[in-house]
């Protein structure tokens, strides 16, 4: 085949594989003989010279009329005349004749991309097979929204596309990002032409009455905003995709009669939710900036959106803490109003009408989901609201005014999939941002501005960094807290924890960190690491604390021991010394201690106390004094963790 990407067009149509091969082989011929008439003996005829492949003309005349392919052929006989010629039609030639060269024109530049950065140049073909994936599903998406309810139910049944790259590697994903983020003005042109030329093929193929839009713009509308977007446009959903949010926005308020709604219950629950989060992530927020970055630099596939959106704040002078951070937020609709301006932004205040079959088909679908209760009420209440305000305009896209732009695909499907699936199928109330970006141009331009945002919207987020958990956020912390206590002004706090991460990793320590339950020993064992990692470089202050009582308890604790054990038998050797040299002694008078008629004894006693009863003393003292230290320090040292 001339390019074996031109079988990308019809890969996706519902027929069999062996049809699909058969349609794409002709279509080849076509191209490869610049459209010139042919018939099915001809063509049969050179498969079987050429390239060795068996196909009848009886047998490709079958693929073509069981497949319904003989529409994109000029002067075609399905009744089966095999010496008739024909070719493909002018339109549908040129539509693939230019989508061909221009693959050849992205082949090329994609190759010289990856030489450029070093990465291997046989990735080609896979890159180009997921923007060919991203561009076929953004113009199947749009051609849905220019169809009437019926035709989009009948182009679902043509297709075998599902939008999903299972086999797509995180690396072929990262090269794939790097070209589009990276590409200039002339892979935009590149890009341009291979949109519209398979939305042209696409067009023509599943709805040959294309041509009575061309003249309608879908515009004019009225967009609600969900929380979910709201979220991404004031920079919760990580930097990125609020600029290229924002972008979209700005290309959307040039457009005269769009106008963008947002429901008080909307704003309430992103003030919720906003709050929700900020608290989630006010214990690092409250942590030395340099130190967090320091830590987290050492889980580089990780990262806090929030946190991030705070340091970008904090460094525009807007906030300076925690408490700074979600006053900035506390007033969410002036902030959107200032991204849209009062010219095309409008808060509703309306009472929410909710159909009670609608509602309960909706949390049916949404009680399965991990949302929370009160995000499953506020959706279900919006979707209903939007319905409501639609009417009885429901079914052909041009005649419905209202929308609601989310971000939250679970949203999407579950609504798309009760509107198409009931008694009536309807329009889906929601549209996601990529959606707008190609039908805000029609169906016949786009421009280099939007080609631009275009791009920001088919980037994979498989290459995306994950967002923390909460077990991720609490280690930070209890890291950065310990870091804390050090002398930071004579030791650097970046040796500190390169010293840490670097022995033990933070998945490491977070595994070992797991086997403990009390809160108290993870603090112990956590210090434990630390100290050892750092031992050479220095004390924190909590360690100095220890050390000291460590010190100090040892110290008692050998006293106590020694005092324990050897001040029995001082005593009672004193005292045998004393009833042996005068038995009359008594114990209140001095003067009868002394008896020099029995001194001479003393020696007898010494020897004897000496070999027996301070030796054995001496013996119980070397084997138990460390383990009574031990034992003693360990317990003072507890009541200071």
């Amino acid at each position: 085949m001339k390019d074996k990407k031109i079988y990308f067009l019809f890969s996706k149509m519902s027929s069999n594989q062996s049809d699909r091969v058969i349609y794409g082989l002709i279509v080849d011929f076509f191209l490869t003989n610049k459209n010139g008439h042919s018939s099915l003996m001809e063509i049969s005829k050179l498969l079987i010279e050429k390239q060795n492949l068996n196909f009848n003309p009886e047998s490709i005349q079958t693929a073509l009329n069981l497949s319904n392919y003989a529409d994109v052929f000029d002067e075609y006989d399905v009744e089966g005349d095999y010496n008739k010629a024909f070719r493909i039609k002018p339109k549908v030639y040129e539509t693939l004749n230019n989508y061909n060269d221009y693959l050849t024109l992205l082949d090329k530049y994609v190759v010289k991309f990856l030489g450029s950065k070093g990465y291997p140049k046989k990735r080609s073909d896979n890159i180009i097979e997921i923007l060919l994936e991203v561009i076929f599903s953004r113009n199947i998406e749009f051609l849905k929204k220019i169809l009437t309810v019926k035709d989009e139910i009948d182009l679902k049944d043509e297709l075998k596309f599902n939008g999903k790259h299972e086999k797509l590697s995180r690396k072929d994903c990262q090269y794939y990002n790097e070209l589009i983020l990276e590409s200039d003005d002339e892979f935009d042109e590149i890009l341009k032409v291979i949109i519209l030329k398979m939305f042209d093929f696409l067009s023509l193929y599943y709805n040959p009455k294309h041509k009575e839009t061309l003249d309608k713009a879908f515009n004019g509308k009225v967009y609600y905003l969900d929380s979910s977007f709201i979220l991404r446009l004031l920079g919760f959903d990580n930097e990125f995709r609020e600029q290229r949010a924002i972008h979209l926005i700005n290309i959307l308020k040039q457009i005269d009669g769009i106008q963008f709604c947002v429901h008080s219950e909307t704003l309430n629950e992103a003030q919720f939710r906003i709050k929700e989060i900020i608290g989630h992530s006010t214990n690092i927020i409250n942590r030395t900036e340099k130190i967090i970055k320091s830590i987290t630099k050492y889980i580089p596939a990780k990262e806090s959106d929030t946190v991030q959106l705070f340091y970008r704040l904090k460094a525009q002078g807007v906030v300076n803490n925690a408490k700074d951070f979600l006053l900035y937020y506390s007033n969410i609709n002036g902030l959107l109003r200032r991204i849209f301006s009062s010219t095309n932004y409008i808060k509703i205040e309306d009472k929410i009408k909710v159909d009670r079959t609608k509602s309960s088909q909706l949390f049916e679908k949404f009680q399965v989901t991990d949302k929370s209760k009160s995000r499953i009420k506020h959706i279900i209440r919006i979707i209903c609201h939007i319905e409501h305000l639609r009417g009885g305009n429901n079914y052909n896209p041009f005649e419905i005014n209202h929308w609601l732009i989310t971000t939250d695909a679970k949203t999407l499907n579950i609504d798309h999939d009760i509107a198409e699936n009931g008694d009536s199928p309807i329009k889906s109330v929601c549209i996601l941002p990529t959606e707008l970006i190609r039908t805000i141009d029609g169906v016949g331009e786009v421009t280099d501005e939007h080609i631009k945002v275009f791009k920001k919207f088919i980037l994979k987020s498989k290459v995306f960094k994950e967002s923390y958990s909460e077990e991720d956020i609490q280690t930070i912390e209890k890291i950065a807290a310990m870091v804390e206590s050090t002398d930071t002004a004579n030791h650097d706090t970046d040796t500190l924890i390169s010293n840490l991460l670097e022995q033990t990793s933070f998945e490491d320590i977070q595994k070992r960190l797991r086997s403990i339950s009390d809160e108290k020993e993870k603090n112990a064992a956590l210090i434990e690491m630390f100290n050892d990692a750092n031992e050479a470089v220095i004390e924190t202050k909590y360690s100095g604390i220890v050390s000291n009582i460590i010190k100090k308890s040892n110290r008692d604790a050998g006293i106590i021991f020694s005092l324990f054990i050897f001040a029995l038998p001082v005593l009672s050797l004193t005292y045998l010394i004393f009833l042996i040299l005068n038995p009359a002694m008594e114990i209140l008078n001095p003067l009868t201690y002394m008896d020099e008629e029995n001194w001479g004894k003393i020696e007898g006693v010494l020897f004897l106390f000496e070999l027996l009863i301070w030796g054995g003393f001496v013996w119980i003292y070397k084997l138990n004094k460390e383990k009574f230290v031990n034992w003693y320090s360990s317990r003072i040292v507890k009541k200071y963790k």
